[in-house]
């Protein structure tokens, strides 16, 4: 990226990105202590996500499936 950031995705086997509804997965994450970042919100370029972090502070983005 332009910024001197770089951006790196990655998907354990098995693992779920994505959300078919986010107020819903949102609302249990938050309830079970997640620590979010950025609250569900519709993005500029038409998808919803949200973004949280872990106990070491690595990021991950959630994000509704159409």
């Amino acid at each position: 990226m332009d910024n001197g950031y770089l951006w790196l995705e990655v998907k354990p086997s098995g693992a779920e990105t994505t959300t078919d509804d986010m107020k819903s997965t949102y609302k249990d994450l938050n309830v079970k202590g997640v620590k979010f970042i950025e609250e569900p919100k519709i993005q500029e370029w038409g998808v919803m996500q949200a973004i949280f972090a872990d106990l070491d502070d690595n990021r991950f983005v959630l994000v509704e499936r159409d």
